[in-house]
């Protein structure tokens, strides 16, 4: 079940221009809508806002239920794996004392030597110290892009970083999502303070923010376009004068 759903920054400015009673009615329109799928009446105003947000309200729905079902495929498959090197194990030691040592004098009939599969091996052992190195060096470049001091050892921002790296983000991918939120929000006094860990890296804002830096910035057109000039039927036109 959905713990919490993403705010975009721009449903504030909309929610600005509302009075207080019809902000109220909007909130709890999302949260119902969001955590059960209901759609409740309300004011006409207020209902032609929500109809407004709720696209992106169903979009991340949608790549949350994704989310799921592929650590909930993720998760089958590792214990499908966690069973077979088991069974493997069991196996192996199980082979006989002259298979293994060769010597009946030092091996008795009832003696069993456990050999560790390659794959047990690998998942025993994990990346803790890749995972050290690309949190300290998340943290350090959010360190600098945002003037702040927060610590690559605070458990609460590894455990976030942990978690999204494990999802198979990389470290670019939380170097876009910074670069993205600072341009939005380092100028604005409000949004500045979400300039965090806790923020960006969350399960259900960070996937949306990095799509949000990875979407093709949209050019802006001039105020007062340029004016094309065929230079060559220019000077041309000069000479006959």
């Amino acid at each position: 079940m959905k713990k919490s759903f993403v705010f975009y920054s721009n449903w504030a400015a909309m929610i600005d221009e509302l009075p207080d009673d019809m902000v109220g009615q909007l909130l709890k329109m999302i949260c119902r809508y969001e955590f059960s799928g209901e759609v409740v009446e309300s004011d006409p105003i207020v209902s032609a806002i929500f109809k407004g947000i709720k696209p992106s309200l169903d979009m991340n729905t949608e790549k949350y239920q994704k989310k799921v079902d592929r650590m909930n495929e993720l998760n089958a498959k590792r214990k499908t794996k966690s069973e077979r090197n088991r069974d493997d194990i069991v196996t192996k030691s199980k082979r006989s004392r002259d298979e293994i040592v060769g010597d009946t004098d030092t091996v008795t009939d009832t003696d069993t030597v456990t050999v560790l599969s390659k794959d047990n091996i690998k998942d025993n052992v994990g990346k803790p110290d890749t995972f050290d190195s690309d949190i300290k060096t998340i943290v350090d470049y959010l360190n600098a892009k945002t003037q702040s001091n927060f610590k690559a050892k605070t458990e609460e921002t590894r455990k976030s970083i942990r978690a999204r790296l494990k999802e198979g983000y990389t470290v670019e991918d939380f170097k876009r999502v910074i670069d993205s939120k600072s341009s939005d929000w380092a100028d604005s006094e409000r949004m500045r303070e979400y300039l965090r860990p806790s923020t960006l890296f969350r399960p259900a804002n960070f996937e949306a923010y990095l799509n949000e830096a990875n979407r093709p910035k949209v050019k802006k057109k001039s105020e007062f376009p340029q004016n094309e000039y065929d230079f060559d039927e220019l000077e041309r036109q000069l000479m006959k004068n």
